[in-house]
């Protein structure tokens, strides 16, 4: 397992870790700090930022589901709002290893989610593999991003991806940050199960797929009545991509929901699209044996 406890240097006072408690167990807790809490608790602390992230990644990384490899890794990061998200890895039982959430992916889908404009610091309690230096890249253009190896390194996303391929390399200028919304409705019209799917469109509507044109949304109700959506986020590598149901699920752990609680899941994507995100969806609901029913729902360009 992953070391994922904070050195003395970095534990967290008993004032701090009372209020982050009281936080986390407010009923719309979804893995984020706001910034007048972030800004409270570093009055507490007496603590630069760059230390009081890395005091929160046992709390991130305590959220990680790991049935395959118990390797525990968190992702804690501060967005120019002053906002503070968390992210824990993730892998689906039973599944190609392909199928797992990244740390560090899991804190871009949460910032994503909550419409963070940039993401100037991530702290992580294990060095980034290629993968998510890769995935980072969409969120930094110009890889000047700091990050945080826990307690021992700390360096720019172009330090730790030097020569990297990025964006640019195909075009796009703008990155994943701020999310932006794209006009698109439903092919058809139902009204069955309508918040569920209007969730998946919302989400679908601002995903980022600039090298596919394949925008897709993800949405899990639970048996509480409480709906997680997630958007699809593309890399210029390709493979780095976030599917939407992952990014749903980053919603639905770090909101502290449990896996067999799921009642329902929409797929909404692109009519005609160049990819689909059907079957890949089916495998992971799959590996996490829900028998939820899951319906897949077309969208297209509005005029």
């Amino acid at each position: 397992m992953a070391d994922i406890k904070s050195s003395s240097k970095y534990a967290l006072t008993e004032p701090v870790l009372k209020l982050l408690g009281e936080h986390e167990k407010q009923p719309s807790f979804s893995g984020i700090l706001d910034s007048a809490l972030v800004q409270t608790m570093l009055k507490l602390e007496g603590k630069p930022i760059e230390d009081l992230l890395v005091g929160l990644l046992p709390r991130a990384a305590s959220r990680a589901v790991v049935p395959i490899s118990n390797y525990y890794v968190g992702a804690v990061l501060l967005g120019a709002s002053g906002c503070v998200y968390f992210g824990s890895n993730f892998e689906v039982p039973g599944q190609g290893l392909g199928c797992s959430i990244h740390a560090e992916q899991s804190g871009f889908a949460n910032a994503f989610a909550h419409d963070e404009t940039e993401v100037k610091i991530v702290a992580v309690n294990a060095a980034p593999c290629g993968h998510c230096r890769q995935f980072m890249t969409e969120f930094s253009l110009d890889v000047s991003m700091k990050i945080i190896i826990k307690e021992t390194a700390e360096m720019t996303l172009g330090e730790f991806l030097p020569e990297h391929f990025g964006p640019a390399h195909l075009g796009n200028k703008h990155g994943a940050l701020p999310p932006v919304q794209s006009g698109l409705t439903f092919v058809e019209s139902d009204s069955s199960n309508s918040k569920l799917k209007q969730a998946a469109l919302n989400a679908a509507a601002k995903s980022y797929a600039p090298y596919s044109n394949s925008p897709s949304g993800f949405a899990i109700l639970m048996n509480s009545g409480r709906i997680h959506s997630g958007s699809y986020i593309e890399s210029v590598a390709y493979n780095p991509s976030l599917p939407p149901l992952q990014a749903a699920l980053v919603s639905l752990v770090q909101s502290g929901d449990s896996l067999t609680e799921i009642a329902g899941c929409v797929l909404v994507e692109l009519e005609g699209a160049k990819i689909t995100q059907q079957d890949l969806s089916r495998v992971v609901l799959k590996g996490l044996g829900t028998a939820a029913p899951f319906s897949v729902v077309l969208a297209r360009k509005s005029s």
